[in-house]
């Protein structure tokens, strides 16, 4: 008999077995497993060039987004490894991510702000890893190169730990006309040596893609400061569009996030 992915099986241990919470929300997909191809695992994250997802502050669906995501252009040249630029945009740009996929997980290489500081990990910080579980927890480490805005060095290969906890599956009710099943996610980064230093705090909601740009997942919520000063309150983004900028989306019209 041939052996089951590992997430198959998990389908089949009881839920009595299961972190509690950990059967909520059969109607979300399981996901590729960890032989994955990298294709699967940009389907199951959304992160497919030009998809664009736009948010609104408010609770219901509202003519101009307050912020636009979307995965801008693959850079080849910075780091060992191709990444996707992730661009995040509340008016103008506010953050990119440059992300890739390293075995079963989504790894963090750089994360700036335009005119603020940036973060360079190296080994690249682990996020996420496939698939994600309700009720689980993942924890990380890297060394952590930070510059502000005219380059300087703030720190040099500073110990970073990141714990990372996925929430029971839950209903979420969106600007975007729809409820989903999702996983609430937050990214707690500290200081390794235990040091009450800490970065932004950040939730996210994610469901699962199946590669239907049609579909409503990806990240459907955001919980984030965008904002240059570091002490400013987070603020909560729903998802009310989906768009497909298609290849080039620096040359759409209006842009992620833009008013139309």
């Amino acid at each position: 008999m041939r052996a089951l992915p590992l997430f198959a099986l998990a389908l089949l241990i009881p839920c009595a077995l299961l972190p509690a919470g950990g059967c909520g929300g059969s109607d979300q997909p399981a996901g590729p497993d960890a032989g994955a191809t990298e294709q699967q695992m940009v389907d199951y994250f959304g992160l497919q060039t030009g998809r664009c997802f736009e948010y609104t502050s408010a609770d219901t669906l509202q003519q101009s987004p307050d912020l636009g995501i979307v995965v801008e252009s693959i850079d080849t040249k910075s780091f060992a490894v191709p990444t996707r630029v992730i661009s995040y945009s509340t008016g103008g740009v506010a953050m990119r991510d440059y992300v890739a996929f390293q075995d079963n997980a989504l790894v963090l290489y750089k994360r700036e702000f335009p005119g603020g500081k940036s973060y360079i990990y190296d080994p690249p910080m682990k996020r996420l890893e496939l698939p994600v579980l309700p009720s689980s927890v993942l924890n990380a480490t890297s060394a952590v190169t930070i510059r502000d805005g005219a380059g300087r060095v703030l720190a040099d290969k500073e110990a970073h730990s990141l714990r990372v906890d996925v929430y029971a599956l839950a209903d979420v009710a969106l600007p975007i006309a729809t409820t989903v099943s999702a996983t609430k996610i937050s990214f707690a980064e500290t200081l390794a040596d235990g040091n009450t230093k800490a970065g932004r705090s950040e939730v996210r909601t994610f469901m699962p893609g199946t590669g239907d740009k049609a579909s409503v997942d990806g990240l459907v919520r955001i919980d984030f400061n965008f904002n240059l000063d570091e002490t400013s309150q987070n603020v909560v983004y729903k998802l009310q569009k989906i768009r497909d900028l298609g290849d080039n989306p620096a040359t759409a019209t209006p842009p992620c996030g833009g008013t139309p």
